[in-house]
């Protein structure tokens, strides 16, 4: 079905908004995008780093993709010829100025400071991991029951996907080794959240289904490769943008108001302040969630504002340097201040909810906080709407995919009565380390195979 040509604005130009753009470039549609800021894509920001009178462009927001869980970018950038190359993800901790680090790389890097040998807190950290790694996995199975029906969940004090991580890791009697050295860094580094926000705040379902999409629950298989857009990630929003005029893109254009279509006037109404009043048959809001809100105001529906009211961000400053942490003053190059969606129970609820307020009155909503915050999640939303609302679609005879369940709904390569022996033999080596068996054993390890290593 051929849809009839519309003035279409699109408000906010991070991974959202460049996915709407994308979805519609073939659509005979008049799209207009707008953006505050002098440049487009949010946290995609490749700035130029300079030194020694070279210089290198550097990713300062979104840098890295995956096979597994970017589908819908992959292909826009396969799409659009936009070359990507392998890189490295690695993981690791340092607290206390450096007193006590390690590193997720392999076994070495884990024992990198080697009087973690003899630290029992380094061995229950580990063995709290693979029993993580077993048994959370098995919240994944009650996604479906918990967003329908949460009464029949009795043997839990809240249905599974309203639990906070803080509270599902106190019910399971996890150590403090695993909570403060392992799970709290690793949830506040991917998701950019103050770790006391992780434990109050921070959905464990939405964790656990993030993990087993990244094979992060696998603690001996191969995880996918991760990759970088080769010149840095500014080339696909530059691919993208040759599709449109530049009249049609619209630099430090901040919005101040919306007002939807009404039983009144027909279009959406776009308030750019100094810049004037537009008319638009549709409006993709792009924005956090919580702009959105803010963008609608009074001219907000009850449903709108309670829905929208349950979004929320945290401030984040990244610096462009040449020192180590905490860097020198003169050796900074930039400071970039972004924000990130803030997790919490009331997040999700409302996420299931957004499709009540979806395409309504000429109003379409997407962004990463739609989903789990990561631009696979903004670039997918944004082609969604685009799709569902204006006809847009991806690239050639590619489909859209959802990415949400990636890898299934239910964790399949572990059978249940394999998970118990392991609990089980993990169960015992606890108790082994509890009373100093492994530790012992461990030094001796060291006596006989040599001192090598720091300390």
């Amino acid at each position: 079905m051929t849809l009839k040509r519309q003035k279409v604005a699109i408000i906010g130009s991070g991974s959202a908004g460049m996915g709407a753009l994308y979805a519609l470039r073939n659509t005979g549609h008049e799209v207009h995008l707008f953006e505050a800021d002098n440049r487009l894509g949010g946290h995609t920001n490749t700035l130029t780093f300079t030194k020694d009178q070279r210089s290198t462009p550097v990713d300062t927001g979104f840098f890295v993709l995956n096979t597994a869980t970017y589908p819908n970018f992959i292909s826009m950038l396969k799409h659009l010829h936009v070359a990507t190359v392998e890189t490295v993800m690695t993981f690791s901790v340092s607290r206390d100025h450096g007193s006590y680090e390690w590193s997720g790389t392999n076994l070495s890097s884990v024992f990198a400071q080697r009087r973690n040998l003899f630290r029992a807190r380094t061995w229950r950290m580990l063995l709290d991991i693979i029993r993580f790694n077993l048994s959370a996995i098995e919240l994944l199975s009650t996604e479906d029951e918990a967003t329908t029906s949460p009464s029949k969940q009795t043997s839990r004090p809240v249905p599974p996907f309203q639990e906070t991580l803080g509270s599902y890791l106190a019910r399971n009697r996890y150590s403090s080794a695993f909570i403060d050295d392992y799970i709290l860094p690793m949830t506040a580094a991917v998701w950019s959240t103050p770790p006391d926000k992780c434990a109050l705040e921070f959905p464990a379902l939405t964790l656990v289904r993030f993990m087993w999409n990244h094979h992060l629950l696998s603690t001996l298989s191969a995880r996918p490769p991760w990759l970088t857009i080769k010149g840095g990630s500014r080339m696909y929003i530059d691919a993208i943008l040759k599709y449109f005029p530049e009249a049609e893109i619209h630099l430090e254009h901040p919005v101040e108001g919306i007002t939807p279509r009404n039983n009144d006037n027909n279009k959406v109404i776009v308030d750019l302040g100094a810049k004037g009043v537009q008319e638009f048959d549709h409006v993709i809001l792009t924005t956090h969630g919580d702009q959105a809100r803010q963008l609608l105001g009074a001219n907000a529906t009850p449903d709108e504002a309670q829905i929208l009211d349950c979004f929320s961000t945290t401030p984040n400053l990244a610096i462009l340097h040449s020192d180590m942490s905490p860097p020198a003053e003169h050796l900074i190059q930039a400071r970039i201040p972004y924000r990130h969606p803030l997790y919490t129970s009331a997040a999700i609820t409302a996420q299931s909810q957004l499709p009540q307020i979806q395409h309504s009155r000429g109003l379409s909503y997407a962004g990463a906080w739609t989903r789990y915050g990561f631009h696979e999640d903004g670039f997918s939303s944004g082609v969604r709407v685009a799709m569902d609302a204006l006809g847009g679609g991806m690239g050639g005879e590619e489909e859209w995919v959802d990415a949400t369940f990636v890898r299934g709904r239910e964790e399949g390569g572990v059978s249940w009565v394999k998970r118990r022996v392991g609990l089980m033999l993990v169960w015992v080596v606890e108790l082994m380390v509890a009373g100093g068996w492994v530790v012992g054993l461990a030094g001796v390890v060291w006596l006989v195979f040599g001192r090598g290593g720091g300390g």
